[in-house]
């Protein structure tokens, strides 16, 4: 099957609608009825506007985060659309890929 691996990158503590971003595209994912998604954490990672984020003994708030969807293209127009109507930002990459079970 082809589609696209889609991987956004945020940080823990960053707040939509009372969520925070990896578990709120998360409950997304659920919602449109994608076929799965990924959490990371990292050590460290810095963003967009040249700030430092990491996860501290104390604080994990800074922690940086990746989500990655592996969907269709039809499922990829879904999520896009759903993000841009709900006019939330969040950087992301897209990769085309081909996927399956063997």
């Amino acid at each position: 099957m082809k589609g696209s691996q889609i991987t956004f990158y945020t940080y823990y503590g960053r707040t939509y609608q009372n969520h925070n971003v990896p578990e709120y595209l998360m409950a997304l994912a659920a919602e449109l009825a994608l076929p799965g998604a990924t959490v990371s954490s990292g050590l460290m990672g810095i963003g967009q506007h040249g700030e430092v984020h990491n996860k501290t003994w104390l604080d994990d708030s800074d922690e940086p985060m990746q989500v990655t969807f592996i969907v269709t293209l039809e499922q990829e127009k879904q999520l896009f659309e759903r993000l841009k109507k709900e006019q939330m930002k969040v950087f992301y990459t897209r990769t085309e890929v081909e996927f399956g079970y063997s």
